[in-house]
């Protein structure tokens, strides 16, 4: 990778300012947008790219951070878990959230149940740096929907699942010591559209009064479904994340 450093500023465009940092890295990508929704409202332009790592993860975690002008506080915590990784993630939540995750094919060692682990930090410095743990589950689905996910968004996280045979890859995701507590339902193997999903994707929004819904599928409706996330935010409040459209950036 190279490592001609960039500093990302804040802003609507924060997720076309990362996908010029990626490009600059010189190596292929993939590409997956998702839709935030809160009590009352919906945030897109949101954007996750991911490349593989080479031969020295380390290093390629480095070079990508030093790209994307990340502090050293923030990327410090991924260090001693880069070269069990697999792949590497840039997240981009405007206006001013920037994220670096490392996927691990093969969990790392003492952490049989890790398959991803994220540091997220704010562009303006308004928040320190956190670092987030994404979990394997194996636990049956209505005993995670009860520990995990708001009681209002059980019903259209239970039908979603149930699009998905054997069931969608399940991740419990934390970020200590805020709140922010959540079920992440991977549904890329069920092979479902976003307009496919519609009832549900609609259900989701109306559950948290979020607008959108039905501009969110006459835009994307036939782009692939991915990732539904729903839980506490760092602030404790109910969300829902839709993630769609993975594929080359």
């Amino acid at each position: 990778m190279l490592t001609a450093a960039h500093t990302l500023a804040p802003g609507p465009d924060l997720a076309a300012r990362l996908r010029g940092v990626v490009t600059g890295l010189g190596v292929s990508f993939g590409a997956e947008r998702s839709v935030k929704l809160e009590a009352g409202e919906a945030r897109g332009g949101r954007a996750l790219f991911s490349v593989a790592l080479g031969a020295d993860p380390r290093a390629d975690l480095l070079a990508a951070a030093h790209a994307m002008g990340a502090p050293e506080t923030a990327v410090a915590p991924l260090l001693p878990y880069a070269g069990a990784a697999a792949h590497l993630h840039f997240g981009a939540e405007p206006p001013a959230t920037a994220k670096l995750y490392l996927e691990f094919a093969v969990p790392p060692p003492r952490r049989a149940d890790l398959v991803f682990l994220a540091a997220k930090w704010r562009l303006d410095g308004a928040a320190p740096p956190a670092l987030a743990t994404y979990c394997r589950r194996d636990e049956g689905l209505e005993d995670l929907l009860d520990r995990l996910a708001p009681a209002p968004l059980h019903a259209p996280l239970r039908a979603l699942a149930a699009r998905a045979a054997p069931g969608p890859r399940a991740l419990e995701v934390a970020e200590p010591p805020s709140p922010r507590l959540s079920l992440d339902l991977n549904l890329y193997d069920a092979g479902l559209t976003l307009a496919d999903a519609a009832a549900e994707l609609l259900a989701l929004h109306r559950a948290l009064d979020a607008p959108g819904g039905q501009a969110l599928l006459d835009a994307h409706g036939a782009e692939p479904l991915g990732h539904v996330a729903a839980g506490r935010s760092r602030a404790g409040a109910p969300f829902a994340t839709i993630y769609f459209g993975g594929g080359p950036g």
